[in-house]
């Protein structure tokens, strides 16, 4: 087999309900160029690494995995991200794409699509397209809240974050420089690929394709779906020290400081101050003074001891929706 152009990155953990579904949408992939899955499974307790040994003696060609007998996801200092990064380099691939194991593609012309649009616009560093949702204790697919196609750059991103892992292919030697000048990606935050997105946008523009090219699933038992007041903290604070960190460190718009701190504030300040977490609270009181999206800062002293914590929450979140809509809009060009 000649050299991958592209290498696709999966990781998986006890899904072998989903696992299937996600290689399927490996193998029906339709391209005039190689590739490669290096699927990780991380010591699943069920019967994921069978389902992928199973792909991988049927399509040797394309899926490269790889058996853990230790959960490496559970361990300080991301191993995982190094072993995923060792295997892709072997490779030699020159694009890499996600997808979880959980997750999965829809249109057999999604690697091609991507592909085709890096080849031809060397000044990009990542595309991305729309995906559905699926509910999976509903069994319910939602379809996507459309995205138009556009460019957009860290001002949009920093704001938002509307890219699913799943969609995402970016440069390989982009990815290397990632890891070799951040220290974020190893630090044990709680915030999933947000903070890669944002890194390939100061390298480079980004496309948000408007096809529907993939599904996004939501799991109980997912990261990003935290029912533990715990892990809500810990991903609070991982996201405000993304924010600091890509703020302060790179060229973002004044305008669209203002608007990714309010989006930030807009869902954790309450819940700052419902935990005593003084750090975030006194830094939402300011912020909110300083940009006047109250009248008076002191109602935030009624936050601690308010008797009906969900009708004050109800309340700032309506002030605040007035106020930030009054403001401009990012969205892709």
């Amino acid at each position: 087999m000649s050299q991958p152009l592209v290498a696709i990155h999966c990781i998986a953990y006890n899904q072998d309900k989903y696992i299937r579904e996600t290689l399927e949408g490996f193998v029906m992939q339709k391209t005039n160029f190689p590739f490669v899955a290096i699927v990780h499974d991380d010591a699943s307790t069920d019967n994921t690494a069978v389902i992928i040994r199973e792909y991988a003696q049927k399509y040797p060609n394309i899926i490269n995995p790889i058996y853990e007998t230790e959960n490496q996801y559970s361990k300080p200092g991301n191993p995982l991200g190094k072993i995923m990064m060792q295997a892709i380099e072997k490779t030699g691939a020159k694009y890499v794409a996600y997808c979880e194991g959980d997750d999965y593609w829809t249109d057999p012309l999604k690697l091609q699509k991507q592909v085709d649009f890096l080849e031809n616009n060397p000044d990009y560093s990542l595309v991305c397209c729309n995906a559905d949702n699926y509910i999976q204790t509903e069994k319910r697919l939602i379809k996507c809240q459309f995205i138009k196609k556009g460019t957009f750059d860290i001002n949009y991103l920093i704001i938002q974050n509307n890219i699913v892992t799943c969609s995402t292919m970016l440069r390989k030697n982009l990815l290397n420089s990632y890891y070799k000048e951040t220290t974020l990606h190893s630090s044990g935050l709680y915030f999933g690929d947000y903070q890669l997105w944002l890194y390939m946008s100061t390298l480079g523009k980004c496309m948000y394709l408007s096809d529907i090219m993939c599904v996004y699933r939501i799991c109980p038992s997912g990261v990003s779906k935290m029912k533990h007041d715990a892990q809500r903290i810990k991903w609070m604070h991982s996201r405000l020290l993304v924010l600091d960190y890509y703020t302060n460190k790179y060229n973002v718009d004044d305008d669209a400081k203002v608007k990714a701190y309010f989006n930030f504030y807009r869902h954790w300040a309450f819940f700052a101050a419902y935990h005593r977490d003084k750090k975030v609270y006194e830094r939402a009181k300011k912020f909110y003074s300083e940009n006047r999206y109250f009248q008076t800062v002191t109602f935030f002293k009624f936050v601690k001891t308010f008797r009906y914590p969900k009708q004050l929450w109800a309340f700032i979140d309506r002030h605040n929706r007035i106020s930030y809509h009054t403001t401009k809009s990012f969205e892709p060009k």
